[in-house]
């Protein structure tokens, strides 16, 4: 069973399933969400010549329409079914647009109504709707994945083998805490590159700190402290850098090398300080994206 949810308020279904009040929401047709996204770019005529001087294209946004029906076992429910209908993302916000498919799993745009939601009632216990709604991001993402280290740490942590069943190690001694490498891997299962944001939890001091793309050499650099208690986060994205979520912090990043998470590919990335270790914590995280 495919379903698709929208704003958290309704849920649309491919096999007729009833929901707490006995109706059904069934959709017959979508348009736009399994579709490629459209591409925009533009031409320009060769003067005397055949074809056109072309630029690359970009991909536009995405238009998505749902067919639906609505069967209430009372008009009471019917009515009530109408007047969500109607209220679905009016106020012109944006919300989740999902779609819980059993082979691709669940996949989420934001999205915002578009045009004027055609709503057919005949008062009794039957509605037909028509919805449009628009993804500036033609991307479809999946759910988050978030992976955390702290600055690099140098220690002992040797292991002296003592007895084994020649598989594993049975018996052994431990010489120091072992150390930390202050690195992460980024894996992206989805089929489009996407880029993760970070957010750096205090204390660190004011010299900063670099996140660094390991086996590139592009590198993000802050110069800046990070007080205890307090987080920043960078969005490699549209390259903001907030702390505690209000305070502007852009100025203070003197390298921004932004890289991506590759389609179908990962990254391993080093949080390293510019001067003295601290308690300070990187926490990576992403949507795997789909085209």
């Amino acid at each position: 069973m495919t379903t698709i949810n929208i704003d958290g308020r309704v849920t649309f279904d491919d096999s007729g399933a009833v929901d707490v009040n006995g109706s059904q929401w069934t959709f017959s047709a979508t348009k736009g969400w399994f579709d490629g996204a459209p591409s925009k770019g533009g031409t320009s005529d060769r003067p005397n010549a055949h074809g056109v001087f072309a630029e690359r294209t970009w991909k536009d946004g995405r238009l998505i329409t749902v067919t639906g029906h609505v069967w209430a076992p009372t008009r009471r429910l019917a009515a009530d079914a109408q007047w969500t209908l109607a209220a679905l993302l009016a106020e012109g916000t944006f919300g989740d647009f999902t779609v819980n498919d059993p082979d691709q799993g669940v996949l989420t745009s934001s999205v915002r109504g578009e045009g004027t939601p055609q709503i057919d009632w005949d008062g009794r216990q039957d509605i037909d709707c028509l919805l449009t709604f628009l993804a500036p991001d033609p991307l479809r993402y999946a759910s988050p994945v978030t992976v955390s280290t702290g600055f690099p740490v140098q220690s002992g942590g040797l292991e002296y083998d003592l007895y084994t069943d020649s598989t594993v190690d049975t018996g052994f001694l431990e010489y120091g805490v072992g150390g930390a490498s202050g690195r992460l891997t980024l894996d992206n299962l989805g089929n489009a590159a996407v880029y993760p944001i970070f957010e750096i939890a205090g204390p660190v001091p004011t010299v900063g700190f670099e996140i660094i793309r390991v086996g590139t050499g592009e590198r993000i650099k802050f110069a800046g402290s990070v007080p205890a208690g307090s987080s920043l986060a960078i969005d490699s994205a549209t390259g903001y850098a907030v702390i505690d979520g209000v305070a502007d912090r852009g100025g203070l990043l003197t390298v921004r090398d932004w890289f991506s998470v590759p389609a179908g590919g990962s990254i391993e990335i080093e949080f390293v300080p510019l001067g003295s270790f601290s308690a300070a914590q990187l926490t990576a995280s992403f949507r795997p994206g789909w085209w």
